[in-house]
């Protein structure tokens, strides 16, 4: 069998047509060898490209003694650049060399395992050592199980959930209160996206809005949804950013007008600037389906300090929120994700976003064991850019390396230029959008050949971004979090294969990183004006039970005009008192409008418009049970309290990163403490998170054999009990039980089975549990065409263990060869349930007595199916 080695070969001798077939650091290397480029600027990525190569050939065969063959002084590689990646070279005839692996990289500067280079380069593997033995390069989880029929519908290239808990948070996304907010922690690579998007797309109309922190992530989404949802038919235009062109950015606004933009990907800046006034028509017509927040743990990072805007857009989706429902509409279901929170993050983030009901939960945290840790001993700033440049010969591609500053970033990719890594591309904020989908595109090949292997970039790069074979990730900084430090690592081994962190701290780095993410509360005397200027013109508006009403369009003295980001920080203020117990905002009935006799379309929409636009300004208040005058002192005491409890937990992180740093107490122990948490806000969200490390430079690190990963201890996330109720027709049926018993005789399931599904889920059932058998046919497979939500869970039936839809109110047919659960027929909690048994089936309790003889409320399936 011809091998992707072969394959190389033939192409480094001058074939290129084999480049199409290869895969990996082999078609990475072909794209350098094949490039434009001339061999002194690529000799040092043609080197580690090379080590990779000739690593993963040795660890798939447990030999480090093969020999590529390559005509280095015909494509000008300077052999020096090999040298200095551990490579040997020798002349092979007049004009060809022989290059072969030399002695394992090992400074003595890097704490952790040398060899752990050697396996993350097997990825993906198998690694086989010296003696035959292998060992799996793939480390995560898997716990697959069926997607929903409507989920596969509409991504049609999805047969399972990657998880339960996948599968939970998608149903949960789907399913939940309109009027709850939903918060999900899905570790990275396990299906986040799906769970944001595939809820909206699953309904025959009405808008997604995604809030993504970067243009890269937002480019990135866009390319990869026209060809995860090929049916949905999505426009060729998801992401709205300033610097697209102007008539694609026309083109965005119109469908938002016509309600037929299906999903729109936007920045908060954008969402609450020039965006705001499309979404509120959108939302009064209840064509605003879902609003999700992406990588919501920058909320609280990003929001309280350089992007304020993270936190604005909780405003505009409050106002979202009550513009629909006043007008008699669904608001949109508002969901939160992100790969990891802390408990911090997780209490902002409700206080901020929590909608009219009680706030939902689906967490299923774990450490991530295909990453492995080296660690740099401290050095200068100059010191460690030379460690760098040393450490890229030998590491595995594609890699990112992070810094704190984008100075810093220019600074790095120009010497490692030098160095001859010219596939080298620097990424952070000041890079344009066109620039930035080029170094994406290049980075990931897609569309054409590889043109980066290494990107130098601030922590915005790799945000969410759907490269899942990055091998390794360098921090030539110190993060001033755990957090941060964790969420940046996690952009490496997304495919669930071996991958490496590299820190190399030098002096002065945890001082600069704390003063880069040090967090601000909104400042005092802003919002102190905003908050007095508010009041002042509300003074009129007094009401006898001591509640006022606000006018958020008040410009404070500050502010030279009324704008919607005026608007939005004004309900930011009142959002940030509201947390500090200064106030209690309450609901404020919307305007009773009905069109004139004689009134034309043109004056009923104007005057419409004008009482709504007046109406979502206002915002109804009472000041704070413990709050007797409400003065600037009292005020300012409020932020200082805020300011210390966002230092205490800032501090707590920053002590982490020091212990870390120290190698005194394995990583995976102080990772796990930044994630676990027990009843954190009103939904009580509980993550036990295990310690779990498969190899880290603490010096008294216990772990399993140098190549093993260790196991996660993965705790699956159910889905909540939703409080979903069935019709009341189907709720007369059950007579006041949790249960009804459906009998049926001989085959008269078969033909009544399309009926008994439509007449369940019309009447509000929205899960189904069924041998397998009958999970294929037509009839379950299209179930969720009677849902308004366009879904339906359905689930192959597992008597040993209670199907995960029954947190729904759910249709469960039971195997005619077996006997189903007392928790199906007598259950003490969760919604109601439909059971549907053969009507001689024994009953499990009184195994001498027909199921129907004993329980009640029990129907035949024709006595069902008409009175229902």
């Amino acid at each position: 069998m011809t091998t992707q080695f072969d394959l190389i070969q033939r192409v480094l001798l001058g074939y290129p047509e084999q480049t199409q077939n290869l895969s990996g650091p082999h078609r990475r290397l072909a794209d350098a060898w094949t490039s434009d480029l001339p061999g002194p600027e690529i000799s040092g990525d043609v080197a580690a490209l090379l080590g990779q190569v000739l690593r993963h050939h040795a660890a798939v065969t447990g030999r480090r003694n093969h020999i590529l063959e390559i005509p280095l002084d015909q494509r000008a590689i300077d052999r020096t650049a090999l040298c200095r990646a551990g490579l040997h070279t020798e002349r092979f005839g007049a004009t060809h060399h022989h290059v072969r692996l030399g002695d394992v990289w090992a400074p003595h500067w890097l704490h952790g395992d040398p060899h752990w280079v050697d396996l993350a380069c097997a990825s993906p593997g198998p690694f086989t050592s010296a003696d035959g033995t292998q060992t799996p390069t793939y480390a995560r989880p898997t716990h697959p199980v069926p997607v929903d029929p409507a989920v596969q519908a509409i991504a049609p290239g999805i047969d399972y959930y990657r998880s339960p808990s996948q599968a939970s948070a998608l149903r949960t996304a789907a399913l939940a209160d309109p009027a709850a907010t939903l918060h999900v922690v899905l570790p990275t690579g396990t299906g986040k996206t799906i769970v944001g998007l595939a809820p909206g797309l699953l309904r025959s109309r009405g808008t997604t809005v995604v809030v993504l922190p970067t243009i890269a992530l937002a480019l990135d989404q866009e390319r990869q949804l026209h060809q995860r949802f090929p049916a949905s038919k999505l426009a060729p235009e998801l992401a709205y950013y300033s610097d697209r062109d102007e008539q694609e950015r026309a083109a965005i606004k119109q469908r938002l007008r016509e309600g037929t933009q299906r999903i729109l990907l936007a920045s908060p800046e954008a969402l609450t600037g020039e965006l705001a006034f499309l979404l509120r028509p959108l939302a009064a017509e209840g064509r605003l389906t879902h609003f999700v927040i992406d990588e919501a743990h920058l909320v609280r990072t990003w929001g309280l300090s350089f992007r304020p805007k993270f936190q604005i857009v909780a405003s505009l989706v409050g106002e979202l929120r009550e513009v629909a429902a006043a007008g008699g509409n669904t608001p949109p279901r508002v969901v939160l994700l992100t790969a990891t929170l802390s408990a911090a993050s997780l209490l902002l983030n409700d206080q901020l976003f929590a909608g009219s009901a009680d706030s939902l939960f689906v967490g299923s945290a774990y450490l991530r064991t295909e990453l492995r840790y080296l660690l740099g001993t401290r050095a200068s700033p100059a010191d460690r850019i030379d460690r760098v440049i040393e450490a890229m010969h030998h590491l595995p591609r594609p890699a990112i390396v992070y810094t704190a500053k984008k100075g810093t970033a220019e600074t790095i990719a120009a010497r490692l230029k030098e160095a001859g890594f010219a596939r080298t591309a620097v990424f952070h904020g000041d890079i344009g959008p066109a620039e930035r989908l080029g170094i994406l595109q290049g980075w990931s090949g897609d569309g054409g050949p590889t043109t980066s292997d290494i990107v130098v970039g601030t922590s915005a790069f790799g945000l969410g971004v759907d490269q899942s074979d990055v091998r390794t990730v360098v921090h030539a900084c110190v993060p001033a979090s755990v957090d941060r430090y964790y969420q940046e690592v996690g952009r490496a081994g997304r495919d669930g294969h071996a991958a490496l962190s590299v820190w190399l701290p030098a002096d002065g780095d945890v001082t600069e990183g704390q003063q880069i993410e040090k967090t601000t509360v909104i400042g005092d005397d802003k919002a102190w004006k905003r908050w007095d200027a508010m009041r002042t013109a509300g003074r009129h508006t007094h009401q006898a039970d001591g509640s006022f009403t606000l006018d958020t369009g008040v410009v404070p003295e500050h502010n030279d005009r009324p704008s919607d980001a005026n608007q939005l920080w004004n309900r930011n203020t009142l959002v940030f008192m509201e947390r500090a117990g200064l106030i209690t905002v309450e609901r404020l009935d919307p305007p009773v409008l009905e069109r004139g006799p004689d009134e034309s379309e043109t004056a009923w929409q104007a005057r419409r418009s004008k009482q709504w636009a007046h109406f979502v300004r206002q915002v109804k208040v009472r000041l704070g049970p413990s709050v007797a005058n409400l003065d600037q002192q009292t005020f300012e005491a409020a932020a200082q309290r805020q300011r210390r409890q966002i230092k205490d937990t800032e501090s707590a992180s920053t002590a982490r990163i020091r212990r870390l740093l120290a190698k005194d107490e394995c990583w995976g122990r102080v990772l796990s403490e930044e994630y676990s948490y027990t009843a954190v806000g009103s939904m009580h969200a509980t993550q036990n998170v295990a310690a779990a490390c498969s190899g880290c430079p603490a010096d008294r690190h216990l772990h399993e054999p140098r190549h093993r990963a260790a196991r996660p201890l993965v705790a699956e996330a159910r889905m909540p009990d939703l409080g979903r109720q069935p019709s009341s027709a189907l709720e007369r049926l059950g007579a006041g039980h949790r249960s009804i018993v459906v009998t049926y005789a001989d085959d008269r399931l078969r033909r009544s089975l399309s009926t008994l599904i439509q007449a369940c889920v019309t009447n509000g059932v929205r899960g189904i549990a069924a041998p397998a058998p009958l999970l294929a046919l037509p009839a379950i497979r299209s179930a969720a065409r009677f849902a308004d939500e366009g879904i339906v869970a359905v689930d192959p039936l597992r008597t040993r263990k209670a199907p995960v839809c029954l947190a729904l109110p759910s249709l469960l047919i039971a195997d005619p060869e077996g006997t189903p659960p007392m928790s199906w027929l007598a259950p003490t909690r969760g919604p109601l349930r439909v059971v549907v048994v053969p009507e001689h089936m024994n009953d499990p309790e009184y195994p001498d007595e027909a199921i129907k003889n004993i329980r009640s409320p029990h129907w035949n399936i024709d006595d069902f199916l008409r009175r229902l």
